[in-house]
């Protein structure tokens, strides 16, 4: 017993485990995600990619693997949608080119997205760097339930690299509508910006 939690945040977070989402967490905190409002978000927020993804709300604008990659070492650029601007909002990348990789739950699928601290998502905690890199290893079917991570916030000039896994992500600019950015999966091991 005690005071109820009543509000549009708790509403909202308790409505997500009900619909099949789990904590939306960090590297090193289970729900310390501040883009969602699974994980941190202080205020109202929607949910992030991969979550959006899981409902069946947003589907990804591109999908990348070995298949339709560039070669190793070249950039891909590529238009990430402001999420309130269209379903079809986020950059899915499964990294299938790894050397840890024997099958699609062995190396985590990347969701790059874009979400400005406005709107529905004006309560989110990091308002300065609205480029979200997530990694999820679930589906957009039932299943059981999984958490994502963020991983990175970028703003224009920030990269984001996983040595582990083969990946570079760069932001190069940022409107209200889209942000430019480039993939680039490295063409040696000890490469880790796409340009030594």
């Amino acid at each position: 017993r005690g005071s109820p939690a009543v509000g549009m945040r708790t509403t909202l977070h308790e409505l997500g485990h009900n619909m099949g989402l789990e904590h939306a967490g960090t590297p090193t905190s289970e729900g310390g995600d501040g883009c969602s409002i699974m994980g941190a978000a202080p205020g109202p927020s929607c949910y992030n990619a991969p979550e959006s993804y899981r409902l069946g709300w947003h589907t990804p604008s591109s999908t990348y693997s070995s298949s339709n990659m560039v070669p190793a070492g070249r950039w891909l650029p590529l238009d990430v949608p402001e999420q309130l601007t269209t379903a079809r909002n986020f950059l899915q990348v499964l990294p299938d080119w790894s050397p840890l990789y024997s099958g699609w739950s062995t190396v985590p699928t990347y969701y790059i997205s874009y979400k400005r601290a406005a709107g529905y998502n004006k309560g989110m905690r990091d308002t300065v760097n609205p480029i979200f890199i997530h990694t999820y290893n679930g589906t957009n079917i039932s299943g059981p339930y999984l958490y994502t991570h963020l991983q990175r916030a970028l703003t224009a000039g920030q990269s984001f690299s996983d040595t582990r896994n083969g990946l570079v992500v760069r932001v190069y600019s940022i409107n209200p509508l889209s942000a430019q950015v480039g993939l680039c999966r490295p063409a040696a091991a000890a490469e880790t910006s796409c340009f030594d």
